[in-house]
């Protein structure tokens, strides 16, 4: 059965993850905009498996999770990896890890460079502050009164882990940086996590949406798959979706706003006609605009340094399980930070899924912060409901591996000082018996997982930028009343933790499309 519904929304926007939420509630601010919010998953309902960050982890594969997978992965010993993403109100806020990292602000100016006016560390510096309300209190580098609750994890409240880890880094002569978001982002930190001060998860969706659900000219759906946007004269004029089992059109008054995210913004797109002539048409999709979707898929890659603890120290647990980090410059380095090394206290990926330890243990987790090896999302059909192809084509460039294997070595470094010495077991990954080179980077191979920071796939860059899919207003080449609002749009990974840079282009693409349908100054 099809139809249609008779609301006439100014602005839709696709997708109620990191960025999508903050779109929604900016542009509904204006009591004269009618904005329709659409999620694919559900609303949580205050399910502890999203709200406690204690449980981070059970979401995935469960009805929050979209269940995705890599191809095979060919430099992974043709594994396919699991892609946890989010599909949810709230997105992959809902479900993530809650590190409250920005990345490295010569990130934003590299963008900048590349022809993204706008762009550069000091333009973004005041999104990323508007939209936090952070304990650390007003600063040229935090804000407050912002909706995204940012709080630190307490020296005291440390994990013994967590205190051997900031003890070892100075031990091994890595400095101490009190705030990697600030202009330094060299060293090592107990990590500030976007959660409330009672501890609950702050997602997108608990800072942007559930405060203002009541607004009247908001309208939030939840459990709606859009299939296509409509195109009619180089014009996003509307959509089709799926909503109650029944298959609807929906039309747009002003502007289509798609946040997807890295996967499913691309893959929307190409459902509609804008992506690689060949591809589209290899399934029989006529081409609306003939534009490079689904390339330059870049996604953080690390693997697991793991020990069993003498104690548990588990049930002492203040905010998650990842609670220190280090941003390092390795021998590898371009001028910036290249590896980062997460706490994480479990012993593997898989104990996420559980609900008790399967031992007492930790991790540390060296992560390549700038790949090198740059993937796909493609169609695996012309059918929406099929999911796309992911292939972030993983060590495909061996200085990606090189900087593993080191950063392998140095979590063994760190691990093997004196303030480890009550906490350290046996070594459970890569195990004692693994000790070359050549041995590390076959573990590496065998371990590597992604750290689910999927960017880059419709790309923004200036009109002359040939791999570009949207320009600096996120204004997706050749259409207009269409523009893209997510992770998808990084020209280049951030070198960090994604979700706050998301939440950062959320509201700059708010304050964007408000100045171009008002005339008013950023």
């Amino acid at each position: 059965m099809s139809g249609s519904y008779s609301i006439f929304p100014d602005f839709i926007i696709i997708g109620g993850g990191s960025s999508g939420c903050v779109v929604a509630k900016r542009l509904a601010e204006n009591p004269k905009h009618i904005v329709l919010l659409l999620e694919a998953g559900p609303d949580h309902k205050n399910d502890p498996i999203i709200t406690e960050p204690m449980k981070y982890g059970r979401s995935f594969r469960s009805i929050y999770d979209w269940k995705l997978f890599t191809t095979e992965q060919k430099q992974l010993l043709n594994r396919k990896i699991l892609w946890p993403r989010g599909k949810v109100l709230g997105g992959t806020s809902a479900i993530n890890g809650l590190a409250w990292v920005r990345g490295n602000y010569q990130n934003f100016n590299d963008w900048a460079e590349k022809g993204n006016e706008g762009w550069d560390a000091k333009s973004v510096l005041k999104y990323f502050k508007k939209s936090e309300n952070n304990q650390r209190g007003s600063s040229e580098y935090n804000g407050v009164g912002g909706p995204i609750s940012v709080i630190d994890i307490p020296p005291d409240k440390l994990s013994t882990v967590g205190t051997a880890c900031m003890l070892a880094a100075e031990h091994c002569g890595y400095k101490i940086n009190k705030d990697i978001n600030g202009l330094e982002q060299e060293g090592a930190t107990v990590l500030q996590v976007n959660q409330f001060p009672n501890f609950r998860r702050c997602s997108s969706a608990d800072g942007y949406i559930v405060p203002y659900a009541h607004l009247p000219n908001l309208k939030i759906w939840t459990d709606t798959l859009v299939t296509r946007i409509i195109i009619k004269d180089k014009k996003a004029v509307g959509l089709e979706l799926i909503k109650d089992g029944k298959i609807h059109t929906l039309n747009v008054k002003r502007e289509i706003i798609v946040s997807g995210g890295a996967v499913y913004s691309p893959h929307l797109l190409m459902l509609s006609g804008i992506g690689p002539k060949k591809h589209l048409e290899s399934f029989g999709i006529n081409v609306v605009s003939d534009l490079p979707v689904g390339y330059n898929l870049q996604d953080h890659i690390w693997v697991p340094v793991a020990y069993n603890s003498k104690t548990d120290f588990h049930h002492h647990l203040y905010a998650n399980h990842v609670e220190t980090t280090m941003f390092i410059k390795t021998k590898y380095n371009t001028g910036l930070p290249d590896l980062q090394i997460m706490q994480c206290n479990i012993l593997s990926g898989d104990e996420l899924l559980t609900e008790r330890p399967l031992q007492y243990g930790f991790l540390l987790l060296p992560v390549v912060l700038y790949p090198k090896s740059i993937g796909t999302i493609s169609m695996s059909s012309s059918n929406p409901l099929d999911p796309p192809l992911i292939n972030p084509n993983y060590l495909t460039d061996d200085r990606d591996l090189a900087l593993l294997v080191d950063g392998v070595k140095r979590c063994r470094e760190l691990i093997a000082t004196k303030h480890f010495d009550k906490i350290r077991g046996q070594e459970i990954y890569p195990g004692e018996n693994v000790k070359t080179d050549e041995q590390i980077a076959h573990f590496v191979r065998k371990h590597a997982d992604t750290l689910y920071h999927p960017v880059g796939t419709c790309k923004m860059g200036p009109i002359h930028d040939k791999s570009a899919v949207v320009d600096p207003r996120l204004r997706v080449h050749g259409i207009t009343g269409l523009r893209v609002a997510d992770s998808s749009i990084m020209p280049s990974i951030v070198g960090g933790n994604t979700n706050a840079a998301c939440v950062m282009i959320g509201e700059k693409a708010a304050d964007m499309i408000i100045q171009d349908h008002t005339g008013s100054k950023l």
